[in-house]
């Protein structure tokens, strides 16, 4: 599990301020990532030697968490001109996806999760040729993150600074997935 996806989708999915539809967000969201992942699991070998691919997955993190950090940055709480609700950081506070709809929300956390889920799919096909294997992991990796993701969202109303940590952990696995490809 990794808490800087657990972080990242509690702040998407707070961009709903209702308790109980930022828990069908996540629900939903979740369910959509776990069909994502699994997919992935099964064209492993085509995504990992498919660079283009990987290198979208690198610039949307540091997309997410550069808009982020400019909204911190900049103290700018307006809402930024999205077109027809994009993604975007999810902050209730800060947000770009404060106003967004439920579906904005369900694809944004599914597309965050996957992109997360490129560095972890590659280790677990690296490690194991059991394909069973591996998609169990997946189904236990979303649905632990179902389970803090929503503890995270308490958090994030008590610790100032843990979205913006988050988001900073998000611009380094984006950076990571940079480096992998040998892009500078």
């Amino acid at each position: 599990l990794s808490a800087d996806n657990a972080i990242a989708l509690a702040a998407i999915a707070r961009g709903l301020e209702d308790p109980a539809r930022q828990r069908q967000a996540l629900n939903l969201g979740l369910a959509l990532a776990l069909v994502f992942r699994l997919g992935l699991i099964v064209a492993a070998q085509w995504v990992l030697n498919f660079w283009p691919l990987q290198l979208a997955a690198a610039a949307y993190l540091l997309w997410l968490s550069g808009r982020h950090l400019v909204l911190v940055w900049s103290g700018d709480d307006a809402e930024p001109d999205d077109a027809a609700g994009a993604a975007g950081d999810g902050s209730g506070e800060h947000g770009s996806l404060h106003h967004a709809g439920l579906g904005s929300i369900v694809v944004t956390l599914a597309l965050t999760d996957l992109a997360f889920s490129l560095d972890s799919v590659a280790a677990a096909v690296a490690v194991s040729d059991r394909l069973w294997l591996v998609m169990a992991g997946g189904v236990i990796g979303v649905i632990a993150l179902r389970l803090t993701a929503e503890l995270f969202i308490r958090w994030l109303e008590v610790y100032q600074h843990l979205e913006t940590a988050g988001y900073l952990a998000v611009g380094l696995v984006g950076i990571r997935l940079l480096l992998r490809l040998g892009v500078p």
